[in-house]
C-alpha cells in the first residue's frame, strides 16, 4: 500500500539505497517480512531526516503544512501513514488491541487511496463489525494475536499462518485424496521448495536487511544513516529532481505534488 502510493515520488531509490536490488520483487511483496522492515527503515531515515531540517530552519513539525516545500510536505505524510501501520504491528506483537484497532483505523483511509478496493471493503466491514460488538471488543482485548514463539511477542492470526509457512504449504499441495505418507511427501516437498526460495529472495535483499550479526548490523546504520543524510540533503533544495534520490520520480512535478497533497487533505 505505501509502496504504491508513494512510487512516483522516490521510494524506490530509497529502497535501493537500503540494500534491495530487485524492486519488482520488493512491490509485489515477495517476502512480507522483508518488506515491511525495508518499509520500516525508510520511515525511521525519513523521520530523522524531517527532524532535522525541521531544526536546521528553526520550525516545527507544524510548520511543514504550511510550507512551500512540497517534497517534504509528501515525504511528511509518509512519516505520519507509516507511523500508524507500523503502531498496528506494535499493538500486534504486544497483545494490545486498543493499539492495533485504533491504528488500524487512522490508516484504513490508504487504502483506496492505494486502489486496495478488496481491502478497503473488509477492513470498513471487520471495523463495523467490531465496533457494533461489544462482546467481540471483550474477547479481542483479551486475545488479539497468537504467540507460538516467546514471551511478549505476537503475530496477527493470517500472519502467524503466513510466518510459520502452513498457509504456503497449504496452497501447494494439491486437492487430491492421500494417504498418511503421501502427505508426508508431499509437505516435505513443499518445504524443500520452500527452502530454495528463501535463498532466490535472499538474492533481492542485501545482508544490510536480513543478515543479523555485529557486522552486518554496522553496515546496516551506515547505510541508514547515509540515506538520511542524502535526504536532509534532498529536502533543502529548491528543486528536488536535481538529487538522485528524486531524479526520476515521476511525480516530482507541480501536478503530481498538488495531485497528491490534494488527496492527502480529503483521507
Amino acid at each position: 500500500m505505501l509502496i504504491n502510493i508513494f512510487s512516483g515520488y522516490g521510494i524506490a531509490n530509497m529502497a535501493a539505497k537500503l540494500g534491495v536490488r530487485f524492486l519488482d520483487k520488493l512491490e509485489k511483496v515477495v517476502d512480507y517480512s522483508a518488506t515491511c522492515r525495508v518499509l520500516e527503515l525508510i520511515w525511521v531515515a525519513v523521520g530523522i531526516a524531517i527532524f532535522k531540517y525541521i531544526k536546521s530552519k528553526n520550525q516545527t513539525l507544524n510548520d511543514i503544512k504550511n510550507s512551500s516545500n512540497s517534497i517534504i510536505k509528501v515525504w511528511y505524510y509518509y512519516f505520519c501513514w507509516a507511523g500508524y501501520w507500523i503502531g498496528h504491528k506494535i499493538g500486534i506483537r504486544k497483545g494490545n488491541y486498543e493499539m492495533q484497532i485504533k491504528n488500524l483505523k487512522a490508516f484504513s483511509p490508504l487504502f483506496p487511496v492505494a486502489g486496495k478496493v478488496n481491502y478497503a471493503r473488509s477492513v470498513t466491514y471487520f471495523l463495523t463489525y467490531v465496533e457494533n460488538d461489544p462482546h467481540l471488543q471483550e474477547l479481542l482485548r483479551h486475545v488479539c494475536s497468537i504467540n507460538l514463539t516467546n514471551s511478549g511477542h505476537y503475530f496477527a492470526f493470517d500472519e502467524a499462518l503466513e510466518r510459520f509457512r502452513i498457509k504456503y504449504i497449504k496452497q501447494n499441495i494439491g486437492g487430491k485424496t492421500m494417504d498418511l505418507e503421501e502427505l508426508k511427501i508431499q509437505i516435505s516437498s513443499v518445504q524443500a521448495e520452500r527452502e530454495r526460495l528463501d535463498l532466490l529472495i535472499f538474492e533481492f535483499i542485501s545482508d544490510t536487511v536480513v543478515i543479523r550479526n555485529e557486522k552486518a548490523i554496522q553496515s546496516r546504520k551506515e547505510v541508514l544513516w547515509k540515506l538520511v543524510n542524502e535526504l536532509f540533503d534532498a529536502f533543502s533544495l529548491i528543486d528536488p529532481k536535481t538529487h538522485e534520490l528524486f531524479s526520476n520520480a515521476q511525480e516530482i512535478t507541480p501536478e503530481g505534488f498538488s495531485k497528491f497533497l490534494h488527496v492527502m487533505t480529503l483521507v
